[in-house]
């Protein structure tokens, strides 16, 4: 039996602590000293008026409140510490290009000594994506696209790119510490989610609100579907 993890959401947004963000600094450092086995960073990039309409329950920050990019973020804490992982939970993948990702996650990966786990989801709130240019109606189909060029590029092989005369190969180096780095999928267990986690994923991260039953009744589904592959 796997031995548990205790992980500790982060809070990123909304009004900063005492102290200013560099607080979290403090905050990691003393996380890790606790035995902490993971910190969770969320993310938005931008966000429109309607927060009003988040889907599962009330959204947690007005929408001109401050929310970090967690990348960075992470990048900056691991370098403060040692042991402790890092989660994002969850990044809107559908917003990056795969390959800045891949390239970002790599080069955290590398400099944390192989302690970034990469969760991912669609995101919900179209104000977001039209500020970054990104169709809202495709992004279930980014997110496959993204996370599986991400793992082409992350095997340091070379991968095609392109179309017709501009069709080439491109490398992306570094490749990350882990042999896998460990992604997370997140959402309600659609049977496309259910595909993404199995094709493509190491984890699942439950909705906001799911209850033990649903958590329980989602790992059944996915550990009888891992079992079919």
């Amino acid at each position: 039996m796997a031995t548990p993890q205790l992980s500790l959401g982060v809070t990123t947004f909304g009004r900063a602590p005492e102290g200013g963000w560099r607080a979290l600094v403090a905050l990691a450092r003393a996380a890790e000293d606790a035995g902490v086995d993971r910190l969770v960073i969320s993310d938005h990039v931008v966000l429109g008026p309607h927060v009003d309409r988040y889907p599962w329950g009330r959204f947690p920050t007005d929408p001109d409140a401050d929310w970090l990019e967690p990348l960075a973020l992470i990048a900056a804490l691991a370098g403060a510490t040692e042991r402790v992982r890092f989660l994002t939970g969850v990044l809107v993948a559908p917003l990056r290009p795969p390959a800045l990702l891949a390239k970002q996650a790599a080069t955290i990966d590398a400099l944390s000594g192989g302690r970034l786990d990469l969760g991912v989801g669609v995101g919900w709130q179209p104000e977001e994506f039209t500020a970054l240019g990104v169709d809202f109606a495709r992004r279930g189909a980014l997110l496959d696209e993204a996370l599986a060029r991400c793992r082409a590029l992350w095997s340091g092989e070379p991968v095609p790119v392109g179309e017709g005369d501009d069709a080439t190969e491109v490398w992306c180096r570094p490749v990350p510490v882990q042999a896998r780095l460990p992604v997370w999928f997140s959402g309600t267990l659609s049977d496309r989610n259910v595909r993404r986690i199995v094709e493509l994923g190491d984890g699942w991260i439950p909705i906001m609100g799911a209850t033990a039953g649903d958590v329980a009744s989602g790992t059944a589904r996915l550990r009888a579907a891992l079992a079919d592959a």
